[in-house]
């Protein structure tokens, strides 16, 4: 489902920043004239205009003003966002009606999710104090999206088709419990029949693929958000903070405020965002 959204004039900044939702399992809104962009850590839906829409991890959603939403949340829930409203184009060159521009409502997952939430971050850091810059970022931001390098889940044709059932859940439930039981439940399949097809085809228990899937995504987070390593350990699964200290140091090597320690944001023109 594609929103038509105005991008002749540069979009005005009402609000911006990251959020945690969860302590509700469902919360409706109502933002009067106002766009909403999100970008995602957890897997949920959200819902309007009769239409559900999936949410998962690397994501992003464009929603527009005055139509009721409603969001539904797992217990820790962090996202950006950013508020906007809509301005009149104010180049001479361009036509005087808005430049109606098609984006859809749920974008990604994105290959590149990392350069979706620098701009975010950008956004946030700068709409107060340099408005102009922020709104830059903003404008680029929508005009790309689109664009951005949407992730191609791609499975290998020689994998069972439970296998391949299981991996897509796992990459998209991630932040979930997650039971082997249930796993072969959802495949069809027996606990010991998907335990051996894992061994065979991947070298790791289906416990150690979750493991190793959940680190993956810890890492990207440490990396390149600035979501508090608390909530990094929730957004992938993890909640327990010493569980997830001892996990990453194991599978990663170092201890997860060493990892993000050793990758510093540097101030970035707006230009090379997108």
């Amino acid at each position: 489902m594609n929103i038509t959204l105005p991008l002749g004039g540069m979009p005005q900044i009402v609000q911006a920043g990251l959020s945690l939702h969860g302590h509700l399992r469902k919360q409706q809104f109502l933002m009067h004239d106002v766009w909403g962009l999100h970008a995602y850590f957890y897997s949920g839906k959200l819902r309007f205009e009769g239409e559900e829409f999936t949410i998962s991890s690397r994501m992003a959603s464009l929603t527009p003003p005055n139509t009721p939403l409603e969001w539904e949340f797992p217990d820790h829930a962090p996202h950006y966002y950013v508020h906007f409203k809509t301005s009149r184009p104010c180049d001479p060159y361009l036509p005087s009606e808005p430049f109606e521009y098609p984006i859809r409502v749920m974008s990604g997952p994105f290959e590149r999710f990392e350069t979706v939430v620098r701009s975010m971050e950008l956004i946030d850091q700068t709409h107060k104090r340099e408005p102009l810059k922020a709104r830059v970022a903003l404008w680029n931001l929508l005009l790309n999206l689109n664009e951005a390098g949407t992730q191609k889940e791609v499975l290998s044709s020689t994998l069972p088709s439970s296998v391949q059932i299981v991996v897509s859940y796992i990459n998209q439930n991630y932040s979930d419990p997650l039971v082997v039981e249930e796993l072969a439940n959802h495949a069809g399949v027996s606990h010991n029949y998907l335990i051996t097809l894992f061994k065979r085809h991947f070298g790791l228990t289906i416990s150690a693929y979750i493991r190793r899937k959940r680190c993956q995504e810890a890492e990207f987070l440490l990396r390149h958000s600035s979501l508090a390593i608390r909530s990094i350990a929730q957004a992938v699964g993890i909640p327990d903070i010493n569980h997830f200290n001892k996990t990453i140091r194991k599978e990663l090597g170092a201890a997860p405020s060493k990892i993000r320690e050793s990758y510093k944001h540097k101030n970035l023109d707006v230009r090379t965002l997108l």
